[in-house]
């Protein structure tokens, strides 16, 4: 595993110049929010509370996205099924419970906002207490000072793969030094999980569970790399390259199930729960294959997987829960190209080969949610 942080181009612009080959948007938008949680495969509520972070991110279709670290002693191998060890180093770090890093074991973060007290960071998502919601509906309000936009490429042989990032601040940031960071997920690993509430089979051990939005690593290191001082017309170019490895600690690696999380934060506070890391100012997410501009992102559901991707024509359709549902597929202008009546096998296979290469979105419809996918056609 290894990440090389190739060049870094740190220009200061007037508001009017332009961005020379540039992807990011100049025009101002607004913030897009990552919700960050805790996990672990003995933890019998965690499939519900990530469901239930998948309806707030459906509630704002390409403005949420969902990244799941697995530490603490739920996420601790065991023996027999729950051997496999989804935990990180980085994911170990934020934990650390005697120095209560981020205090949000088992709940959750949406752009590390500190709620103040009794919890700090920390979001509690029972049943009859969302805070998750009404945050959300918050910062898709709230103006951005920063676009993001981001091109990868992935060279299946070496494993590895290019990204050029981008970054164009419309307004002057909030604090005098900001971090770009690029995290890996992957999505589509099937392992037991401790599913007491939708599985009853097995004393609620569920031996194919869906994992999704599991953390990876990072692209470009632990803290990401340093911003300073960027004001209105700050422009920032920044080119990755990294080695996908075959597995991470024990479980084997897909790279046609990962995608990629770019996100800017602020810096940390001299104190709180904030000494580790910032406010996020903005998100964006995109698969191994194509790009991403601020506005765009994808929904992940524990209940079904779509692939391969990219795709020569043929997609397939994993149904893990055993639950009715359509699939619409749409080219990026919108246009509807493929409305499924009702479907019921665990399989499905959609034919694309006769339309035309390029990006389409896969929407997958249950009575559990959606599950949202950009799709490359590349024949």
């Amino acid at each position: 595993m290894k990440y090389i942080y190739l060049s870094c181009l740190f220009i200061i612009f007037s508001a009017t110049q332009l961005l020379a080959q540039s992807g990011v948007s100049k025009s101002p938008q607004n913030k897009n929010f990552l919700i960050e949680k805790g996990t672990g495969q003995v933890c019998g509520s965690c499939h519900g509370i990530a469901m239930k972070c998948d309806t707030v991110i459906e509630s704002h279709p390409g403005r949420g996205m969902l990244i799941e670290y697995h530490f603490g002693p739920d996420a601790t191998p065991q023996a027999g099924a729950l051997a496999q060890d989804f935990r990180t180093w980085y994911g170990d770090t934020i934990y650390e419970p005697t120095k209560l890093h981020w205090p949000f074991y088992l709940n959750m973060m949406v752009n590390r906002l500190d709620r103040g007290a009794p919890y700090g960071s920390t979001f509690i998502f029972g049943p009859n207490n969302n805070q998750v919601q009404p945050e959300a509906d918050k910062l898709v309000q709230e103006a951005s000072p920063v676009n993001l936009y981001m091109a990868p490429s992935y060279n299946p042989t070496t494993r590895e793969i290019t990204i050029n990032a981008q970054a164009y601040y419309t307004a002057d940031a909030e604090t005098d030094t900001n971090y770009i960071q690029i995290a890996i997920t992957e999505d589509s690993i099937i392992s037991t999980q401790y599913d007491p509430q939708f599985y009853t089979a097995n004393n609620g051990f569920n031996p194919s569970f869906n994992h999704t939005n599991i953390f990876r690593d990072n692209i470009n290191g632990f803290a990401g790399d340093t911003v300073f001082s960027p004001k209105k017309g700050t422009s920032i170019s920044r080119t990755y390259k990294y080695t996908m490895p075959a597995k991470y600690r024990n479980i084997s690696c897909n790279p046609v199930h990962c995608k990629l999380t770019m996100y800017v934060y602020e810096q940390k506070k001299p104190s709180g729960v904030q000494s580790f890391a910032g406010n996020i100012s903005n998100a964006t997410r995109s698969n191994f294959y194509g790009d991403a501009l601020t506005a765009v992102s994808e929904v992940g559901s524990n209940n079904f997987s779509i692939y391969p991707n990219p795709t020569n024509g043929i997609i397939n359709i994993n149904n893990y829960d055993n639950i009715n549902y359509t699939v619409e597929v749409t080219d990026m202008q919108g246009k509807i190209i493929y409305n499924s009546s009702k479907l019921f096998a665990q399989q499905s296979m959609i034919d694309l080969s006769n339309n035309s290469n390029g990006i389409y979105i896969v929407k997958v419809k249950s009575a559990k949610g959606v599950s949202t996918q950009k799709v490359v056609l590349n024949r």
